[in-house]
Order: C-alpha cells, then sequence, then structure tokens
C-alpha cells in the first residue's frame, strides 16, 4: 500500500469512529518534529517511512546512519511525551488500520 492508500484508509477509519485526523502533527515545536499524521483521541502517532530504495541522489534519508539515528532520536522523544506511535512502510501499511482498531478496543 503507497503513502497515498494508507491516507485513505486512515480517512476513512476515522470518519467512521468519529475520530480527528491531524496530517504532519507538529509534537515537538522545539525540535520542529512532526509526524505523518496524530489521532487526538487515540493519542497516537503514524509515520510512514519512506524505504522506496534508491533516489536520484543516492539512498533515502531514513536508510543513512544519520538518518536513522535521527529517526530514533524522534521516535524516542515521541514516547517519551506519552505518545503511542506507530510506524510502516510500504510493505506493511495494510496493517494500520488493523492495529488502530486494536487501540481504539483499548481506549472503550
Amino acid at each position: 500500500m503507497s503513502k497515498t492508500s494508507l491516507h485513505y484508509a486512515l480517512l476513512e477509519f476515522c470518519q467512521r469512529n468519529k475520530l480527528t485526523l491531524i496530517q504532519e502533527f507538529k509534537f515537538n515545536l522545539s525540535r520542529r518534529w512532526k509526524a505523518d499524521y496524530f489521532i487526538s483521541e487515540l493519542n497516537c502517532l503514524i509515520e510512514f517511512e519512506g524505504m522506496g530504495g534508491e533516489s536520484k541522489q543516492g539512498i533515502g534519508r531514513h536508510q543513512t546512519k544519520k538518518g536513522y539515528t535521527d529517526d530514533c532520536e524522534k521516535y524516542s522523544t515521541a514516547s517519551l511525551m506519552n505518545f503511542k506511535l506507530l510506524r510502516y512502510t510500504a510493505l506493511n501499511t495494510n496493517q494500520c488500520v488493523n492495529d488502530l482498531e486494536i487501540l481504539l478496543n483499548q481506549k472503550k
């Protein structure tokens, strides 16, 4: 599933469950960190990891040591701020809605 397909799956899930979906959510203003998506009622950040392989400039940022290390710092900070964090690549985005169903059921 592509990021676009994930986007529409998240929109449908949130509409069906009357949840608020925010794109490009700024969760740490001092570091200017954003998550791809945030569902406020679940306090859940969702990240789509762009692991698409090589680009014209070489490998993607997520695949470099520095990029991966920076992501680890960002995600650790999000966890310390008590956000739930779900991460997906193009190979497992179809699992996202199932995972959100689990979070939603835990909240009930």
